[in-house]
């Protein structure tokens, strides 16, 4: 990491602290301790268990379908420690959505030796899906915000007004897109876009590219009962999530409306985008405020994110094992290649 990336990450992080600590000074903590005391028994570990499934499991095995899809043959455990170790980092990291994606493919390539097209395409196309999920939620969290949450009549014009164009603009998008698929392809137009094409490294692998282009666009583009089922699971996803949701909001506060579950969901979205570590602190405070906003008390939505960060961070511990664990043995494996290579010259020499 280069020193202006590390001053650049340090200064998130304690502006996330920062936060954090002024969203905990501002609340009765005792309140906090208090509902935070009841969550720890068996209902963490019914909730560890539903977040699993919601969060790692239907992401690792819609990856496992598009990889079989692409007659690749992924060991189902190893997609599922890969997604683990790509959740972590994304998660502890500045970059929420992507942040940790390489490293989900190094444990995905190493585990079930897959192809590196197949495996750079089955996340990207993963991701994608999974992109598109989060924004039909979101939309729906959207409507029932002006319900919920009050507002004068020029901030309510002026949210509309940014959403209508917000979806003018994506349209626009949808079809420049497809477009540009179809005459470029999209990861090209972005390399030239971002004026990557003309770097080495892009050049060298530009065969690899296209060949990881033609998958993303074959998957799309062509109707086939394994992309029917993905679609079906992403639908899975997004009503299991929100369902783990609406249970740590219930245990928290007792029964809840859709509405305001998908209110609170649209909250834990907006927290993610901000570019902190784990969300330090913007979650909090965005809890705190759409609680105390639909007939809560604030301390209550900073319980419920503090206990959401608490099954996260669990994920993110396992994650991070799984991913120290990998980078052992690989080692290890380097390591037993030399001294082999080692054994046999001294061996030739007559050593």
């Amino acid at each position: 990491m280069s020193l202006k990336k590390f001053l650049i990450t340090l200064a998130l992080c304690l502006a996330g602290v920062w936060l954090f600590i002024y969203t905990l000074k501002s609340a009765n903590l005792k309140e906090v301790a208090f509902y935070l005391k009841s969550f720890f028994s068996w209902k963490f570990v019914l909730l560890l268990i539903v977040a699993f499934f919601s969060i790692i499991f239907i992401s690792a095995y819609r990856c496992y379908l598009i990889l079989k899809h692409k007659r690749q043959n992924p060991k189902f455990w190893n997609v599922i420690w890969a997604e683990l170790v790509g959740f972590a980092f994304s998660y502890l990291t500045p970059v929420t959505f992507i942040g940790g994606e390489p490293l989900r493919y190094a444990v995905l390539r190493e585990g079930s030796n897959i192809e590196p097209v197949f495996a750079i395409s089955a996340i990207a196309i993963e991701k994608m899906i999974l992109f598109l999920m989060v924004v039909v939620a979101f939309l729906l969290g959207i409507a029932f915000f002006f319900v919920y949450i009050p507002l004068s009549f020029e901030i309510q014009m002026g949210v509309l007004s940014f959403l209508l164009i917000g979806m003018m603009v994506f349209l626009w998008f949808y079809y420049k897109v497809r477009k540009i698929i179809k005459q470029k392809g999209l990861l090209r137009w972005l390399l030239d876009r971002l004026y990557l094409s003309k770097l080495k490294s892009v050049k060298k692998y530009g065969d690899n590219i296209n060949e990881i282009e033609q998958e993303i666009v074959v998957f799309f583009t062509k109707r086939t009962k394994t992309r029917q089922k993905i679609f079906w699971l992403s639908v899975l996803e997004v009503i299991v999530d929100i369902g783990f949701i609406w249970l740590v909001v219930w245990y928290v506060t007792g029964y809840l409306s859709l509405g305001k579950v998908l209110v609170i969901n649209n909250a834990i979205n907006f927290s993610a985008l901000m570019p902190l570590p784990a969300a330090l602190g913007s979650s909090e405070i965005s809890q705190s405020y759409v609680f105390s906003n639909i007939g809560l008390v604030s301390e209550k939505g900073i319980s419920f994110s503090l206990f959401l960060r608490t099954i996260y961070l669990v994920f993110s511990l396992a994650g991070v094992i799984i991913f120290v664990i990998y980078q052992i043995n690989y080692i290890k494996d380097k390591l037993l290649k030399v001294f082999q290579k080692w054994i046999f010259f001294l061996s030739q020499n007559g050593c």
